[in-house]
């Protein structure tokens, strides 16, 4: 079998298995629950869903927690900042069947079997978004001609970042941050596609290649991988390795490849190399595989830098932040939604964004530079106050003392004392008793005894160490007990003898009855 019959059936199976494979996921999406809809005329089912439309620019109001099926031309959706997210069984994030002239951007895309599926969508444009955590960051499938951009992502720790598949053509890739993913971009029976200009850094496998000719890479940065090009007919039986062009030509020159930095040298220039002087492009080419060379390799990574800053995230340990504290790489004008969120006892102050105060949380980051920004956090939340327990809790003699234990707690900056009021008059003078914390969280004070028929009522106080102040007053009821009369003993012994003598005197006068009834 040829190589020009073998490709050809190759790429017939593909396209069947392809159009079988989009038939079957048209009808899932179609019955399946949790899918947001931008119809052919415009509207948004269900209505309810969070996006704004404005003409043809829909606008993520809300992280949105299914998938979004896009079936109108030529429209804009603007993450801003949100997030859309899989949290059940769903296949995409965002879904263009047969449309196109759409643009995607500003989104963070997480979750899903592919973050962004175009299937036979040409003129498509996907910038600025956060595309992580995915099987397939972007999937591009039966796009012959796509003309589709796809530019200014960050497109990390997915298994595979971008796949283009079934004799997708045409496409423009470049300015991306492609990191930490098992395969960078992989490219099956897909031709004459343009790379260009991107990071292509710590990926098991920075390109992959499965009979796709022609596609063009330049000015790209292959730093970090474990390799950085593998060509799956190394492993396939039957398939024909792959060639494509590594360079753009003198002087704009090819890649820069980490791995050849033993081999650089850079002391000619000109087409050939034979000139003297340097010019930033490696005097020998870079040998990549079989008919795939570098003939103008970089010296230095000097092209995506221009683009790409970092934010680093910092919080106090009275909270974290989303992303959590640390580094992170954006393509430059990237919108990135920053959240602090507080831990229990704890609110959110404000961020301070490169010196900078903001209150709003959460807040979205333009990453037009390098930005530093902290969470700070306060304690402005009461102590809990838990019911408390009255010992004896009834039948209260006269001056017996009442002992009152309440749990305190405070999640937050910890308790500075704790106070007990009580009052003889109904409220009109309260007196104050300190608790003293008897064991953790736990406090307790002794009300002095009274004399009978008094009336106690009483309320519990609580700071906190930065004077956040709880109070438990029974709802404006109080707690209240009364103090009952108690016998003395003289009394208490003269009503036993006259108890005594009346059960005698009854004892005498039934026997006496009962005399007289017998005679």
């Amino acid at each position: 079998m040829n190589k020009t019959v073998s490709t050809s059936f190759t790429i017939l199976c593909l396209l069947c298995t392809s159009f079988l494979l989009g038939l079957s996921f048209n009808v899932q999406t179609v019955k399946a629950d949790g899918t947001i809809f931008i119809r052919a005329d415009g509207s948004i089912d269900p209505p309810t869903a969070p996006i704004q439309r404005d003409g043809d620019v829909y606008t993520l109001t809300n992280d949105i927690y299914d998938s979004i099926m896009v079936e109108k031309y030529g429209i804009t959706i603007d993450g801003a900042g949100y997030e859309v997210h899989c949290l059940g069984d769903l296949e995409a994030g965002f879904i263009l069947n047969g449309t196109g002239g759409v643009t995607i951007k500003n989104t963070y895309i997480s979750g899903f079997t592919y973050g962004i599926q175009l299937y036979s969508s040409l003129y498509n444009d996907i910038a600025k978004n956060n595309i992580t955590n995915n099987e397939y960051g972007i999937m591009i499938s039966l796009c012959d001609g796509s003309r589709s951009n796809i530019f200014r992502n960050n497109i990390t720790n997915n298994d595979c970042g971008i796949l283009l598949s079934a004799a997708s053509t045409g496409a423009s890739i470049y300015e991306n941050n492609i990191a930490d993913n098992i395969e960078g971009i992989r490219f099956e029976l897909s031709s004459t596609n343009t790379i260009h200009t991107n990071n292509v850094t710590n990926n098991w496998y920075g390109i992959v290649v499965s009979e796709s000719d022609d596609n063009k890479f330049y000015h790209n940065n292959f730093i970090d991988n474990l390799d950085d090009v593998y060509d799956l007919s190394w492993v396939t039986p039957m398939t024909f390795p792959s060639v494509n062009i590594w360079d753009n030509g003198y002087p704009s020159g090819g890649n820069y490849w980490d791995r050849y930095d033993w081999f650089y040298m850079d002391l000619f220039s000109g087409p050939y190399q034979n000139q003297p002087g340097s010019d930033g492009i490696c005097d020998e080419p870079i040998y990549i595989y079989e008919d795939n060379e570098d003939r103008f390799a970089l010296i230095t990574p000097t092209y995506v830098q221009l683009f790409y800053f970092y934010l680093t995230i910092t919080s106090g340990e009275e909270g974290k932040t989303n992303p959590p504290s640390g580094t992170y790489g954006y393509v430059e004008e990237n919108q990135v939604r920053v959240t602090a969120i507080p831990d229990s006892g704890y609110s959110f102050n404000y961020w301070l964004l490169d010196g900078e105060e903001m209150t709003e949380n959460p807040t979205l980051v333009s990453m037009d530079a390098n930005h530093t920004m902290e969470a700070f956090f306060v304690d402005d939340i009461s102590p809990e106050i838990s019911f408390p327990i009255q010992e004896p809790s009834e039948d209260i003699t006269s001056y017996e003392s009442v002992m009152i234990t309440v749990n305190v707690t405070d999640l937050g900056v910890g308790i500075h004392n704790v106070t007990l009021w009580y009052s003889t008059d109904n409220g009109t003078i309260w007196a104050p008793l300190n608790m003293l914390e008897i064991s953790n969280i736990t406090y307790q004070t002794m009300i002095p005894g009274h004399k009978d028929c008094t009336w106690i009522t009483y309320k519990i106080t609580a700071y906190d160490n930065n004077e956040n102040q709880a109070i438990d007053d029974n709802n404006g009821y109080y707690y209240s007990y009364h103090v009952i009369p108690e016998f003395p003993s003289l009394q208490l012994m003269s009503l036993l003898m006259i108890v005594t003598l009346v059960v005698v005197i009854l004892s005498k006068k039934r026997e006496i009855i009962r005399t007289e009834w017998r005679r």
